[in-house]
């Protein structure tokens, strides 16, 4: 396997971003973007997962979120509420909790200074689904504005 290193565009690596949801909770996020993001805003690249993101997936996340960040988005990996590095508690999968704080991580995400507004998901497994219910709840909410489904992978067995 080649791993390309070499990109257009440099790539900052933060590993723990927090995210504040409306009740408190601290959701915690890493965000890989182009080093000239702040000057030249680009589209996100929303991953929403419960599976640790300094475990859980770090092989995979290790190359797939530094390439698209050196191809020009930012990427950001968030732990589910209660997982991995964020705070709070996953009282089960598929909640309208989960919805929520994806809608509420969308809006941060289209509100900072290095996003040009856009907003997309992917994933795989639960991650797709989550990216899938997001859609809907975020398009028939405020996140409407922001959010677009451009990217999804689905691994089927």
């Amino acid at each position: 396997m080649k791993i390309q290193s070499d990109f257009p565009h440099r790539v900052v690596d933060q590993p723990d971003v927090g995210i504040t949801m409306s009740d408190g909770c601290r959701l915690s996020a890493r965000v890989w973007m182009p080093d000239d993001a702040n000057e030249h805003p680009v589209s996100v690249i929303l991953e929403h997962l419960p599976y640790r993101k300094r475990d859980g997936t770090i092989v995979r996340d290790q190359y797939t979120h530094p390439w698209m960040a050196g191809h020009g988005y930012a990427c950001v990996r968030t732990d589910m509420r209660g997982n991995g590095e964020s705070e709070g508690l996953m009282d089960d999968e598929y909640l309208v909790q989960e919805l929520r704080d994806a809608c509420k991580i969308i809006a941060w995400a289209a509100a900072q200074p290095w996003c040009n507004g856009n907003v997309g998901m992917m994933g795989i497994s639960l991650g797709w689904l989550q990216q899938f219910a997001s859609s809907g709840h975020a398009t028939a909410s405020s996140q409407g504005d922001h959010y677009h489904l451009f990217h999804s992978r689905q691994v089927c067995g």
